[in-house]
């Protein structure tokens, strides 16, 4: 028997108005951390932040639409068909 989760992201917990699904939690993943964070258009209200105290990596994900985003003062361009970490 398999074990596994699925779910519609539209259908997991969210935070910070719906824009922050709670993706690792809804799908009970342990050994990563996974979230969807939907920004409106023109959005550039997500916080500036780094993970080198903590050791984290992220891995960022267009799914529709594109945006950007700077890294160690580069501009990387994210699109559906990108992934950046």
């Amino acid at each position: 028997m398999s074990d596994y989760t699925a779910k519609r992201i539209e259908e997991m917990e969210a935070a910070f108005g719906g824009g922050f699904v709670k993706a690792r939690a809804e799908l009970g993943v342990t050994s990563f951390g996974i979230q969807v964070i939907e920004l409106p258009p023109d959005s550039v209200d997500y916080p500036e932040h780094d993970h080198v105290a903590d050791g984290q990596e992220e891995v960022f994900l267009a799914l529709r639409g594109s945006g950007r985003i700077e890294i160690d003062r580069n501009i990387v361009e994210l699109t559906p068909d990108t992934l950046v970490r």
